[in-house]
This record gives structure tokens, C-alpha cells and sequence, in this order.
């Protein structure tokens, strides 16, 4: 398929006006963090546990998080892989992750620009602007910094779903299945719920076909997706025992005390992170969609994935932080609705209608270059915080520690990567003999003495009986000013003394 058939007769002017946009603005946030005084840096601490994995794999051939100990931690291994050539090429980790960045800041662009050339083949104008609304939204462009897969996910769950919307309207041959099953595979590999795109896609084929074709490429579908993810779940059952990665299993367990609220409760939880940006205005343009696309249901797929994703967060994992990182791949679909509903009322205006939608139109590109500034500066506290915290304290743990001490941590992406020992992970993702108990200090206590732990490496706060042990000793704390500001406690190493 060549480019003008995804992104319109426009199409070398959207590609190149999305490249060099993703360029700028994740240029500018790299330029922002060094012109801040701040040491290069990922605005978290799991982007070392990423770095950790790809330099073990590139350098010694193994996929594990500790020498000798294959591991199933990763929820990234294609983010892995693609990470691996930095090491090669004695770039990383900042300089390929970064580019790697702007590639999947590019990417997602370019699909939601596919995206909106497929919703409305008719307006020209309707990709570039789409394009250039996913390319300056600040929580995809702090994701493209971060060093983490969270934007390459947005951009492959893009593509799939504007390939569903195709399927829906055009039913696919199988040859096109089975590809589509294999890029779920892949999209998969990315982030776990990417699976979840093959029930999309499933979705779309049942709109179209006779019977025995719709099995027939719902079967090459599936038989697509288990050929790229079977080796891995083959991987993950043989170190760990279990199908899906050690996080899929722990991050549920250790925040299930938010399962307590009720869902209602829940699903508004997650909003306001969401909504400090861009998409905050254009929502509620969405409804500017709903006549040209009554008729087409494959059309709202989309759409109803973002919903579902939404949906399945609040019920499983209804968690906020790092600006919601894991929520982030359903604004480039909200977006490209938002805009497009913008534009439809832009062009159909008139009267005080006519003042209305520019002022709204003029209000959502301030709103999106706002908030850009706004995710520089919050770029810039993050990265300092994990310089701070977590990077401080491992590179203490390499110079005081010997190299055979075990180290009891809960954030282990940092230590792994500068200070290398053997681990014993709190939060299960290297260790998930620990997930039944995760968020229970006495045990976690008992299995640490019975493990031989000879530090323990964590913020006070998180373990407040475990850390006032008498048995563990106090030996090291962060000096990090930054943290303090924001009410936190600093992170702190324990020498344990069991005997």
C-alpha cells in the first residue's frame, strides 16, 4: 500500500511535516532537561530496567535482568530487542533510546494521519492536522523521552486499529489476516494487552463475509498472533511458570487495595491526567463525528477500543502515576476524533457558530502548545528525581557494597544497571515468588532473612514497619531536594543484621 493511499494526495507534505515536528518538540525536551543543569537522564526508573535487559542480551547473550538468571520481568521484549543495537553501537542508552523515541513519536503521528484519512477520505487537510495534534501532545512526547515502549505500543495500536476500520468496511483475504495476526503478535510483544487488538480485528472481520471465509480468517488470525507470541509465552513459562510477563501479575497484587473503590469511582480516577492537555478541549468535538459516520460502524473501533482500554485499567490496574503512562496510547485515537469533529463544525460554521469554532480551534492549539511547556518542566523533575533517588543510590550500592551482596530492593531499574548484584525484587518483577505476599512487610521481612538479603534498597515510606526493624540498619539516605518539595521521603539503604 503506498502512501498516498494512507494518508491522502497530501502525503509526502503530512510525512515530512510530522517528522519534523516529533523532532522538534522531543528536541526541545531533551534541550530543556540539559539546559535545566540536569545530568542526562529517563524521567523513571523503569526505563533502567529496559536498558539493563537490552545491555545483558547484547553483551552476553542472555535475556535476563541478572547475569545467569533468565528472567521473565520484561513486559518490553521487543522494546528490548530494538533497544539491543544501541549497545552495538556504543550509543546508549540515551542517545539510540532518544532516537528511538523519535521514530515511535513519528510513527504514532503518521498513523493517526492514516487514521483520519480513513475516517474522512474526503478532506485533504484532515490527516496533516491529525498528524500534527498526536506529534505535539506532551504526554507522548515525555513518552518518546522516557525511554520506555509506552509510544511505540500507541503507535502499533494506531496502525491495527486503522487497519480494523479498513477490515470493516473492505473484508480482508486471508493472506491479510494472517499478516494482521502476526503484526498483533508484534504489537503484543510491545506491551502485553496489544492481544487485546485481536479481538478488534476479530470485530471487524465479523462485519463482512460469508460463514466459513469469516472462520477461515478469523482462524488465520489467531494462527498469525500465536506464531509470534508462542516462543515467549514458551519463555516465560519456563522461568517462571507462568504465561504472561512477572508484571502483568504483580502490578495487579500490589495495588489491589484500589480495587476497594468502586468502579465508577475508579474510571474518574484516571481522567484528570488525561485530560491535562490537549484532549481536555477537543472531547468534546468528538460529537462533530457522529452524523458523517453513523452509517460506517467499523468506523467507531477506535474509539471503542479507547473506551475498553479505559475501562479494563480502572477494573484491573486504576493507577495514575508517571502521568498515566500506562493510559497514554488512547489519546492519539481521541485525539484524531477531536479534531476531526473541530474541523467538520470549522468548515460548516457560520454566524456566531462561525466565532465559536474559531475560538475553539484557536483555544486547542494554545491548550496542546501550553501543555508542551508544562511537559518540559515536568520532564525535567522527573529525570532529576530518578538521578536523585534511584541512580544515586545504586552507584553508593556499587562503590560501598561488595559485588556479591544481596540486595533486597522494590526499585530495581537503576541498581540493576549500575550497581549489578544479586537481587531479591519487592515487587516481584525479577522475583515473583514474592507476588502472593507482596504487600505484606512481615513476610516480605521473613523471606528477605531466609533469602540472606544484605541491604535492603527503598523509600522509608513504602515499608514503614519493615524499615523500623530493629535488624536493619540505616547506612545511606538521598540528600535529593526536589523530592522533599514534592512531600516525598528520600530513598534510603538498610544493612541488615540477622543474627
Amino acid at each position: 500500500m503506498n502512501a498516498t493511499a494512507l494518508f491522502g494526495p497530501r502525503a509526502t507534505t503530512i510525512t515530512r511535516a510530522v517528522m519534523l515536528t516529533a523532532l522538534l518538540w522531543e528536541a526541545a525536551f531533551i534541550a530543556a532537561l540539559l539546559l535545566s543543569g540536569t545530568a542526562p537522564g529517563f524521567p523513571l526508573d523503569d526505563a533502567w530496567i529496559h536498558q539493563t535487559y537490552a545491555r545483558n542480551l547484547a553483551q552476553h547473550g542472555e535475556f535476563a535482568f541478572v547475569i545467569g538468571h533468565p528472567s521473565a520481568g520484561s513486559t518490553a521484549p521487543l522494546w528490548t530487542l530494538l533497544l539491543m543495537p544501541g549497545y552495538w553501537l556504543h550509543l546508549a542508552p540515551f542517545a539510540w533510546t532518544w532516537l528511538l523515541g523519535w521514530g515511535s513519536l513519528t510513527a504514532v503521528a503518521l498513523a493517526a494521519a492514516a487514521l483520519a484519512h480513513t475516517l474522512f477520505p474526503e478532506d485533504s487537510r484532515l490527516p496533516l492536522l491529525g498528524g500534527l495534534a498526536v506529534a505535539g501532545e506532551w504526554h507522548l512526547v515525555w513518552g518518546a523521552v522516557s525511554g520506555m515502549e509506552t509510544v511505540l505500543f500507541a503507535a502499533g495500536a494506531l496502525a491495527l486499529l486503522t487497519l480494523a476500520v479498513r477490515w470493516g468496511e473492505n473484508s480482508p483475504s486471508r493472506r491479510s489476516a494472517f499478516y494482521g495476526g502476526l503484526a498483533v503478535g508484534g504489537v503484543a510483544l510491545v506491551r502485553p494487552e496489544g492481544i487485546l487488538l485481536g479481538g478488534v480485528l476479530g470485530v471487524a472481520i465479523l462485519l463482512h463475509a460469508r460463514r466459513q471465509a469469516t472462520l477461515q480468517k478469523l482462524a488465520l488470525l489467531a494462527l498469525g498472533s500465536a506464531a509470534v507470541l508462542l516462543p515467549e509465552v514458551a519463555f516465560n513459562l519456563h522461568v517462571s511458570g507462568m504465561p504472561f510477563p512477572n508484571t502483568f501479575y504483580a502490578k495487579q497484587q500490589e495495588y489491589h487495595i484500589l480495587y476497594q473503590a468502586a468502579l465508577p469511582a475508579r474510571l474518574l480516577s484516571l481522567l484528570p491526567p488525561l485530560l491535562a492537555g490537549g484532549l481536555s478541549v477537543l472531547l468534546p468535538a468528538i460529537g462533530g463525528t457522529i452524523k458523517p459516520l453513523r452509517k460506517r460502524p467499523a468506523a467507531w473501533l477506535p474509539l471503542a477500543w479507547a473506551v475498553g482500554t479505559w475501562g479494563m485499567y480502572a477494573w484491573r490496574l486504576p493507577v495514575t502515576y508517571q502521568h498515566a503512562r500506562y493510559l497514554m496510547p488512547i489519546l492519539p485515537p481521541l485525539l484524531v476524533y477531536g479534531v476531526s469533529g473541530l474541523w467538520r463544525w470549522w468548515r460548516i460554521a457560520s454566524g456566531a457558530g462561525w466565532v465559536v469554532t474559531r475560538a475553539w480551534g484557536a483555544s486547542a492549539v494554545l491548550v496542546l502548545a501550553g501543555f508542551l511547556g508544562i511537559g518540559a518542566r515536568a520532564t525535567v523533575t522527573d529525570v532529576r528525581i530518578i538521578n536523585g533517588e534511584m541512580v544515586t543510590v545504586a552507584r553508593w550500592v556499587d562503590a560501598h557494597t561488595p559485588q556479591d551482596a544481596v540486595i533486597a530492593a522494590h526499585d530495581i531499574g537503576a541498581l540493576g544497571y549500575f550497581a549489578p548484584r544479586p537481587l531479591l525484587d519487592l515487587a516481584g518483577l525479577i522475583s515473583p515468588q514474592v507476588i502472593p505476599f507482596i504487600r505484606d512487610e512481615a513476610q516480605l521481612l521473613a523471606w528477605m532473612e531466609s533469602e540472606g538479603a544484605a541491604y535492603l534498597v527503598t523509600f522509608p515510606s513504602w515499608y514503614p514497619q519493615l524499615t523500623n526493624d530493629p535488624r536493619l540498619e540505616k547506612v545511606f539516605q538521598t540528600n535529593t531536594a526536589i523530592t522533599r518539595e514534592l512531600g516525598n521521603d528520600n530513598m534510603a539503604v538498610y544493612r541488615c543484621h540477622w543474627r
